[in-house]
């Protein structure tokens, strides 16, 4: 592809530092390990890494509580390591993507140290404080205010009470949070994944929030006041354009908690290039192994997402991942198949997180490993194929009528058609397509092999069986 481009045409790779590859034997994961695996990395073929927050952190929420914005925790490292990752990766032609925290930050922030030193401080309003305090939740439970017995007055804190959040609609503090892209930028941070991003601002006159009937704590509340307010769009340009001085730049949106349609609007040529979709999540976070239920998705999001021209949701990576941490090995294999935008899944140990500070090996270790997934070269293969495949990148999306239990669709460009066609069941199942669609050419990639061809429109899969191949006029 003569216009390929790496954040949207490209596979991204999640990494969480923690628990990746441990670089000095203290038994957690840091930048020395990840650099020590990036041409394993490499060899996958993936074009870009996502990392999980670096920064100096007590922890209180796996690192999403920041205490120091442009610093690496010491127990990851320095910034010269993170210098020489960024070096290593780039001499790969792998691009590196941090995971930026601005909606909030830790209660040991020395902005926010400074904020609750006294109601007279310089940066007192750079935090949320009010004396009356309304009827918002917190994510995480309880109360979204937290009362301060030092200045009598209570702070806004939209997740843990060791989270404050930021007040963006301070000139200083909006100053300060774009600084802060300016200081990785400038060393070379190719993006940014923005943590709830559509939360940095909240209504100005801190109104409560319609009840809901039925639901409990944060889930009862319509997030009208303190989510989605129309002072992010400016904000959205002005990162953009900062992002855009820079050569190819990427900023991609945590959507906390909007609809697919606000979803889009966020995203454009001149604001974000891509916000992440939950519509393949449910709130329990259950992935249904059913076909049907994954195919409406895929048909609701075609049709909330046209012409955005590149710019619109990607479904969050950590998501997919969700059967394979379950051990559904053998389910999660089909995850890269279905739509467009979906990234595989890791292939490192997965650990059972227990905690900030605990992360125990899961038991089947000797079995789910890098070094044991060696010789099973399916990742590395399918993204192998979708980087040969234009069709598989940008094709249109035209979903085929199967028997139930199974998923086929096509692939199609005016220079290829691809032709994907899964059976989630553990039985062989037909699938009778229109023989109109013309023969099927190369096998290009099945998960079993020996498998047949389709034949006269006509094509049979054993269980668990994806194949993808060409179709001929």
């Amino acid at each position: 592809m003569d216009d390929f481009l790496w954040w949207r045409d490209g596979v991204i790779y999640q990494v969480y530092v923690r628990s990746f590859a441990d670089g000095n034997g203290d038994g957690l994961g840091d930048l020395p390990g990840l650099i020590s695996r990036l041409d394993y990395l490499s060899n996958l073929g993936i074009d870009a890494l996502w990392l999980s927050p670096i920064y100096p952190s007590p922890d209180v929420d796996f690192g999403y509580d920041v205490a120091d914005h442009t610093a690496v925790d010491p127990r990851y490292g320095t910034l010269g390591d993170f210098d020489r990752l960024l070096a290593e990766a780039h001499r790969r032609g792998i691009r590196v993507i941090l995971d930026m925290v601005m909606n909030h930050t830790s209660d040991r922030h020395p902005w926010f140290q400074e904020s609750r030193s006294s109601r007279d401080s310089a940066r007192r309003d750079w935090y949320i404080w009010s004396d009356h305090p309304n009827n918002w939740k917190a994510a995480f439970g309880g109360s979204a205010w937290e009362h301060d017995a030092a200045t009598g007055q209570y702070y806004l804190h939209l997740f843990a009470r060791q989270q404050p959040d930021v007040n963006w609609r301070s000139p200083d503090v909006r100053a300060a949070q774009l600084d802060v892209f300016r200081f990785w930028l400038e060393r070379g941070v190719d993006g940014f994944r923005l943590d709830v991003y559509n939360a940095y601002f909240k209504d100005a006159g801190l109104r409560d929030n319609p009840r809901k009937a039925g639901l409990r704590g944060f889930d009862r509340q319509h997030h009208l006041h303190d989510m989605d307010q129309p002072e992010m769009m400016p904000l959205l340009r002005d990162l953009r354009a900062l992002l855009d001085s820079y050569p190819e730049r990427y900023s991609v949106g945590e959507t906390y908690f909007a609809t697919p349609a606000k979803t889009v609007s966020y995203c454009g040529p001149d604001k974000l290039h891509a916000a992440f979709s939950f519509d393949f999540t449910r709130s329990d976070l259950r992935y249904p192994w059913n076909p049907s239920w994954i195919a409406e998705r895929i048909a609701a999001r075609g049709g909330r997402c046209p012409g955005t021209n590149g710019h619109g949701p990607a479904p969050d990576p950590a998501r997919h991942a969700l059967p394979v941490l379950r051990g559904r090995d053998r389910h999660a294999r089909h995850l890269p198949a279905p739509e467009r935008d979906s990234r595989p899944v890791r292939e490192e140990i997965l650990a059972r997180l227990q905690g900030p500070r605990r992360l125990p090996i899961h038991p089947d270790f000797p079995r789910r490993n890098v070094a044991s997934q060696a010789a099973d070269s399916g990742t590395r293969s399918l993204i192998s194929l979708r980087k040969a495949s234009p069709a598989l990148v940008r094709g249109e999306y035209v979903p085929l009528p199967t028997p139930r239990g199974t998923l086929a669709f096509l692939r199609s460009l005016p220079q290829q058609e691809v032709l994907v066609a899964m059976n989630f069941g553990r039985r062989e199942a037909a699938l009778d397509l229109d023989p109109a669609l013309g023969a099927a050419g190369r096998v290009l990639l099945c998960s079993r092999p020996g498998s047949k061809r389709m034949e006269a429109g006509r094509c049979e899969r054993g269980p668990l069986e994806v194949v993808i191949q060409e179709i001929t006029a």
